[in-house]
């Protein structure tokens, strides 16, 4: 009989970019989506004249991973969370990532996710 393969990896489709104002902290996003599952947004922030990014990694409402700038400061922020949210990795650049870090990117997931979902819903919402 033929080998069995896999069936190939669905691609994450993005949506157009949104700029937004959300959480005072002016962005460009865009949300990607995998059989119709948000599963990322990237970002690009304007924060004290200089742009940073941050991309966000969901498996259905939760946020499993952040790599980019923090919210504040700067450097390089990794997070790795379990799918009930436990945080698996924190990293800012070599040395252990601050709660208040952590909690902010936490906090800014969930806006972006709400944002781009409601997005979402409206513009399926006007195809119909």
């Amino acid at each position: 009989p033929p080998p069995v393969s896999a069936a190939p990896a669905s691609q994450d489709t993005p949506a157009p970019p949104i700029e937004t104002q959300a959480g005072a902290i002016p962005s460009t996003y865009t949300a990607y989506s995998n059989d119709r599952q948000l599963s990322r947004i990237t970002e690009r922030r304007t924060a004290s004249g200089s742009q940073q990014q941050g991309e966000y990694e969901f498996q259905g409402a939760r946020l499993l991973r952040y790599r980019g700038a923090p919210l504040e400061g700067m450097g390089e922020l990794n997070l790795a969370f379990d799918v009930r949210g436990t945080v698996v990795s924190a990293r800012k650049d070599d040395a252990p990532a601050s709660e208040a870090e952590i909690n902010a990117i936490r906090n800014r997931a969930s806006l972006l996710r709400s944002h781009a979902l409601a997005q979402q819903a409206t513009n399926v919402h006007a195809m119909q």
